[in-house]
């Protein structure tokens, strides 16, 4: 998580996930290793056919193609329904990440369509919430306010968890430090140094 879409590298990431698992390597458990993805079918229908346990998580973040197109442009190219047919046919352990936005996806009615589409998957959910300054534009959604969206969503039999936010008192928290920055001054581009040479 957190370094890029790693289905966009699958050749890579296949490799790598032998050597994590491979007791000769670093001999990680499959089911204590996810693959986190923001829906790219090819790469979630290859991870499936692998013999392995490997987990798969989903970002979702919104539960209908109309709104999960205007925050995620990749809904385009794979729409949501499609995404959840793969997490269905994927048949191991999924997970939903779902972040919460101030009145953009934290709805009563987005709480429903959200606990169906994991439904049809056997999906679970893991709301997210967002931290102040997470992300220019959007606002957090009150803790009180996740909380009922979770019980929600578990009334209608998914399992739901909410993320705990860690590193917000030292600007670590995802995306925090970089946010932070580009609101008190532009990124310096760095200059070239002629006198450094790659043998």
């Amino acid at each position: 998580m957190g370094m890029g879409e790693p289905l966009m590298n699958w050749p890579a990431v296949d490799v790598a996930l032998s050597l994590l698992n491979d007791p000769r390597a670093l001999g990680i458990g499959a089911r204590h290793i996810t693959v986190s993805t923001v829906g790219v079918l090819p790469g979630i229908e290859a991870l499936g056919a692998r013999r392995e346990q490997f987990r798969l998580a989903i970002s979702i973040h919104a539960p209908s193609d109309e709104l999960r197109r205007s925050l995620m442009p990749v809904n385009i190219k794979y729409p949501l329904a499609d995404v959840v047919q793969a997490a269905a046919a994927f048949d191991r352990r999924v997970t939903f990440e779902y972040v919460m936005l101030g009145g953009v996806n934290d709805g009563a009615e987005h709480a429903q369509q959200l606990a169906q589409l994991a439904r049809d998957c056997r999906a679970f959910v893991n709301l997210i919430p967002l931290h102040p300054g997470g992300k220019l534009g959007f606002t957090p959604t009150p803790g009180p306010q996740i909380a009922a969206f979770a019980r929600a969503i578990r009334a209608r039999g998914v399992e739901v968890a909410v993320r705990k936010s860690r590193g917000l008192d030292i600007a670590a928290a995802c995306g925090q430090l970089r946010t932070e920055r580009l609101g008190r001054r532009r990124p310096v581009t760095t200059e070239p140094h002629d006198d450094v040479h790659v043998a």
